[in-house]
């Protein structure tokens, strides 16, 4: 009969300090999780407190509605500066330059501006 009890209590005891190790391990790991996502919200904040928010095209368009801003005709790049622009990356600033005088000549309704940029 001890026998048969102590064969019943031996793997019970084995399976809780098992189970009891495994559940510490749990808890250490969403320690370790919870402290990641900590790190990670409190690193975003500071992100978002320095880095100066740009605003969208909508923003601005809407801004310089709200002024009552008027176009200027020398404000945008000339197109003879086209030819001093020959390393790819002057070439690809100067693409982004002339993707915003369009905008700002469309945004006035600059029709003639608009196709002198084309050209």
């Amino acid at each position: 009969m001890k026998k048969v009890i102590a064969g019943l209590i031996f793997p019970v005891l084995v399976s809780g300090v098992l189970l009891t190790g495994s559940c510490k391990n749990r808890s250490a790991e969403r320690q370790i999780k919870d402290f990641e996502k900590e790190t990670v919200d409190t690193l975003e904040k500071k992100i978002e407190e320095n880095v100066y928010p740009l605003p969208t095209s909508a923003e601005i368009i809407r801004l310089l509605s709200d002024l009552e801003v008027g176009y200027n005709l020398g404000i945008s790049n000339p197109v003879e500066n086209t030819k001093k622009y020959f390393s790819s990356t002057k070439r690809a600033m100067n693409l982004g330059v002339y993707g915003a005088d369009l905008s700002y000549a469309t945004l006035y309704n600059m029709e003639k501006e608009v196709i002198n940029q084309m050209d």
